[in-house]
């Protein structure tokens, strides 16, 4: 109950005491009289006025301590409102403080594969071979963020070494020469044949041609060259 509500039922609380207290007093008082004049009179209408007196009086003590019970009964309820309102209030700001924390972690995890998407942060290591390379770029790949990253089995591939749930992509490991707009090409048509949004194309060695690099503008392939000292895949297309 608030401090309002006690001070509003303070004067009604102690006016039911004082009214009891002189209930209690005049009670018996009244009963007596009632049968003194019960004792004296032989006229019925004597004895009922007589009645009037005492039956008022132990009326007023029992409406005076009926309404005790029934204030306790009120206040405990208020009680249990505030408490029960002040439990909801609760559940509620630690609901909103999980969905803020899980939203914020959400936007973390969000920002960070951003980040190793893009191919200036996502590491790679220097390959051994030819064979090598390929493994590393299916790595790249799947740090990149890619889903369900594989290297394809050897033979026929339509130039195809590694692929993922929405994109294919070509390793090339030629470390003195240039990749040509023919093999750019070449993996467009791949990409469209296996029905996937994105084709990627990379390359350990010297570059592209400028044909090659204006194929991929105008195709979309994403061209990546390893760059050695910094350990990273350099996006050469855009």
């Amino acid at each position: 109950m608030s401090g309002a509500d006690a001070d509003s039922d303070a004067p009604t609380g102690n006016l039911a005491g004082g009214l009891g207290c002189l209930a209690w007093i005049l009670g018996p008082i009244g009963t007596a009289v009632f049968f003194g004049i019960f004792l004296e009179s032989d006229e019925p209408s004597g004895i009922v006025a007589g009645l009037w007196v005492p039956l008022s009086i132990w009326l007023l003590l029992l409406l005076c301590f009926n309404r005790q019970p029934q204030q306790e009964a009120r206040a405990k309820e208020e009680a249990a409102a505030i408490a029960a309102k002040k439990h909801i209030e609760e559940a509620e700001a630690a609901k909103k403080f999980a969905e803020k924390e899980k939203k914020r972690e959400a936007s973390k995890r969000r920002a960070e594969a951003e980040k190793n998407r893009n191919p200036e942060h996502v590491p790679a290591r220097i390959p051994r071979d030819a064979d090598d390379f390929e493994t590393v770029c299916a790595e790249w790949m799947k740090k990149a963020g890619f889903s369900n990253v594989e290297r394809t089995p050897k033979g026929p591939d339509g130039g195809i070494d590694t692929i993922a749930s929405d994109a294919v992509g070509q390793a090339k490991f030629h470390p003195s020469q240039k990749v040509t707009g023919e093999s750019v090409r070449a993996l467009v048509g791949s990409k469209i044949e296996r029905k996937k949004k994105r084709a990627l194309f990379f390359h350990y060695g010297p570059g592209y041609t400028p044909d090659a690099i204006a194929a991929a503008r105008k195709t979309g392939v994403e061209l990546y060259q390893l760059d050695v000292d910094k350990r990273r895949f350099k996006r050469i297309d855009k």
